[in-house]
């Protein structure tokens, strides 16, 4: 009978301000100025929390389109080793890079095999965290 619908940084404040049943429990962790940054693949919302709450009306600023890992980490990656390999990096993907980010976040291994090649990504994944971290420090913060 009554909806309400929350941003999902909402979500992500309420985990350190409620217990496993929905309690409240006392925390001073969102006094003050708190800013919770929710990265996907094709957004980045920033939601602006003052003592643990926040303004609706910010709410249609809070979401940039264009601003999640695939433009800032996976099309970089995938365009310098384009670049840099040729025709045997022809038939690589953003989902061929996207699949070598998941596993190495589970395993610390970055590696890229293709076309009987390994490639170690790990200093573009570097790179590109760092300058994806500037352009929200940058942007956003």
């Amino acid at each position: 009978e009554h909806v309400s619908v929350y941003p999902e940084g909402i979500g992500a404040a309420a985990c350190f301000v409620l217990d496993e049943k929905g309690n409240v429990i006392e925390s001073d962790v969102l006094a003050g100025e708190t800013l919770i940054l929710d990265s996907g693949v094709y957004t980045l919302d920033a939601l602006k929390l003052v003592d643990g709450n926040f303004n609706p009306e910010t709410l249609e600023h809070a979401t940039w389109d264009n601003g999640g890992i695939d433009v800032h980490i996976r099309q970089p990656i995938l365009r310098t080793l384009k670049k840099q390999g040729g025709d045997d990096f022809a038939v690589v993907t953003v989902d061929d890079i996207d699949r070598v980010i998941r596993l190495g976040a589970a395993s610390g291994e970055y590696t890229l095999r293709v076309a009987g090649y390994e490639v170690d990504l790990s200093p573009l994944l570097e790179k590109y965290r760092e300058r994806y971290a500037a352009w929200i420090a940058n942007n956003i913060i």
